[in-house]
């Protein structure tokens, strides 16, 4: 049976070395359990974690295990999930009543209760930030992988594109002045006028000048 101050649960030991797997197992057979109160007594549980929860009637173990809907270990196991939820504790550390399996009131929250609940509702709300800021962290260095996985995958691509890009502008580079090859001088139109044929007088004219080394 649960103790009176059923703010304060104690969970099952667990060995350190369990796998995340079998964790997750337990928290979702804990999370059924939670179901299966959920839809009979509607005015205590709700399955909704985020939900508006009310404080539970001290002793309430009991009750529970009476009915017949689970074993003792199931239900203990439940409250102390259910009651470790951050909404539970908010609404203990509002105080105020504490309500039965059929919604009724049953007794107050006492001022110990209060206190521990507040602490509890500090601790909760620390880890649920811590682990906001944490998702927030992993999520900054996927990114910044990923970018690093980036800029390494372009620097190895880029030399080659570089060498690419380096013969097309050789290939495309005019050449230097003092490269080049000298100019063609273009072509003379032909003359329309037909050279003329030397003549007799002008050969012998020029039989003389080479004998007369050129001169006439």
């Amino acid at each position: 049976m649960l103790t009176n101050n059923i703010t304060q649960p104690t969970a099952e030991r667990r060995e350190p070395e369990e796998p995340i797997s079998n964790r997750r197992a337990r928290r979702e057979e804990f999370q059924r359990t939670i179901a299966i109160l959920a839809e009979p007594f509607p005015h205590c549980f709700v399955v909704d974690k985020r939900a508006a929860h009310r404080p539970l009637k001290v002793g309430i173990h009991a009750d529970l295990v009476a009915t017949g809907l689970v074993t003792p270990r199931e239900c203990r196991n439940a409250l102390v999930v259910y009651t470790g939820r951050l909404q539970y504790q908010r609404a203990v550390a509002a105080g105020g009543p504490r309500f039965d399996l059929d919604g009724n009131v049953v007794g107050e929250v006492a001022a110990d209760q209060i206190e521990h609940a507040v602490a509890a509702v500090a601790r909760l709300e620390g880890k649920v930030i811590a682990k906001a800021d944490t998702l927030r962290k992993q999520k900054a260095a996927r990114t910044a992988a990923r970018e690093r996985a980036t800029q390494q995958e372009d620097a190895s691509l880029n030399p080659r594109k570089m060498g690419v890009s380096k013969a097309l502008s050789v290939e495309n580079k005019p050449e230097r002045p003092d490269c080049l090859p000298p100019p063609r001088t273009p072509p003379s139109p032909p003359s329309d006028r037909a050279p003329r044929r030397l003549g007799l007088s002008d050969l012998k004219r020029a039989a003389v000048e080479r004998r007369n080394g050129g001169a006439p």
